[in-house]
């Protein structure tokens, strides 16, 4: 028996994965010291700590960050 996935768990899956700090920058083109800065003022993407030291960044929660940045610039660019 052969187990099919619909395309939205597919995607589903994708943007639940858990991606390390380094990922996570690349992603965002920032480098990680500028993730580490983020966490330890309260800025930047939500993340997850596992343990005392390891961290991780849902892909869900990076797209989210992007998207309201982006959002957030062209509202104050449009004077709304």
């Amino acid at each position: 028996m052969s187990e099919h996935r619909s395309e939205k768990q597919v995607l589903s899956t994708f943007e639940d994965k858990l991606l390390t700090t380094r990922e996570a920058a690349a992603y965002l083109t920032v480098s990680p010291s500028t993730l580490a800065y983020w966490r330890a003022t309260g800025w930047g993407p939500k993340y997850v700590r596992l343990g005392c030291r390891s961290v991780r960044y849902r892909q869900l929660d990076l797209s989210a960050y992007v998207a309201e940045r982006q959002n957030r610039r062209f509202r104050d660019a449009s004077g709304a």
